[in-house]
């Protein structure tokens, strides 16, 4: 999954402690999952995505929580 999931696009300057459930600002433009990932994983169709560093921050739209940190 980490392979498959573009990070260019998504790739942020935040700087924030990453934890589960910390909020990162709304202002953050977060990406959906490329289909080929979803159809793999198809629970991330309601999750969305942004790269901080090297991770993979996924994302809850609904509040803007950190819902999973996907390292390589």
């Amino acid at each position: 999954m980490y392979d498959n999931t573009p990070k260019d696009r998504a790739r942020t300057d935040l700087r924030l402690r990453l934890a589960l459930g910390a909020e990162i600002p709304r202002n953050v433009e977060s990406l959906p999952f490329p289909e080929d990932v979803l159809a793999r994983i198809p629970q991330l169709k309601r999750f969305r995505y942004v790269v901080v560093d090297t991770d993979i921050v996924v994302v809850n739209p609904a509040d803007y929580s950190i819902a999973l940190i996907i390292s390589q």
